[in-house]
């Protein structure tokens, strides 16, 4: 499986991560909805700091009609994306784990963090 399939790994102020919401879907956490799921695992969670391990933001979705929608996502550290892959506890949130893990292997190999991924800030645009 090629990395970029599975989820986006971005530099978010300096550091490797990724949206909630991609995670969240990689994961495939049944039962639960996107909200519950930031609620249980990012915002309520004890072990998770705001502004270090998450990051809240609000992005815009250009509608068919012309519109704009604002979604909220959370930006995620890399490191902290492994521990919620874990808190799941299912299959899937190992195999997601195991590809962050294997991103950061290929990362030590390269030069510059910056010739493999994006800035959170270039994909937005």
């Amino acid at each position: 499986m090629n990395m970029e399939q599975l989820i986006k790994i971005t530099q978010h102020k300096g550091k490797i991560a990724v949206s909630a919401k991609e995670l969240f879907i990689a994961i495939d956490f049944k039962g639960n909805n996107f909200t519950k799921f930031c609620t249980r695992y990012i915002t309520k969670n004890e072990y998770a700091v705001e502004g270090i391990d998450y990051q809240c933001v609000v992005l815009q979705e250009a509608m068919p009609n012309g519109g704009i929608k604002l979604i909220k996502d959370y930006i995620v550290t890399l490191e902290f994306a492994k521990k919620i892959s874990m808190m799941v506890h299912t299959e899937v949130g190992d195999n997601v784990r195991d590809y962050f893990l294997a991103f950061e292997e290929k990362a030590k190999h390269q030069s510059s963090l910056s010739l493999i991924i994006p800035t959170s800030e270039e994909l937005l645009l």
